[in-house]
């Protein structure tokens, strides 16, 4: 379902990481980006190419809105993933955003964000 595409993961608990990591590549994906926080984000978006992003809002060094934004604004696909955030990061120009709620059964919302990438005139994000 994600054959060739390549995925930026932005989460700052390892396991959480390795298992949306394992997902991606079991559906067909590439992550080409494991980062553990906002600053190595901001470093790596002008510097590895990638097609879509899970991004954990909360993040130890702030959140992932920004990253967010300018993604929205490039027209990548992503979603926000988070353990207790109150919906402030689908607010203003990021409204149409899709939130997870951790816990989240990563092999079922994959699937789905794989579907939402793949229908024609919709963008997931």
């Amino acid at each position: 379902m994600l054959r060739g595409k390549r995925f930026l993961i932005l989460e700052d608990e390892p396991l959480i990481a390795l298992d949306i990591a394992t997902e991606i590549e079991m559906l067909g994906g590439n992550v080409v980006a494991d980062l553990r926080s906002v600053a190595a984000a901001e470093d790596v978006l002008e510097k590895v190419a990638f097609d879509a992003a899970v991004l954990d809002y909360r993040l130890t060094d702030g959140t992932s809105r920004e990253i967010g934004q300018k993604l929205h604004s490039r027209g990548k696909p992503f979603v926000f993933c988070t353990g207790g955030m109150s919906g402030e990061a689908a607010e203003g120009a990021l409204a149409d955003v899709t939130v997870w709620q951790k816990p989240c059964d990563w092999s079922v919302l994959l699937r789905r964000f794989a579907q939402e990438m793949n229908t024609p005139n919709q963008v997931a994000i």
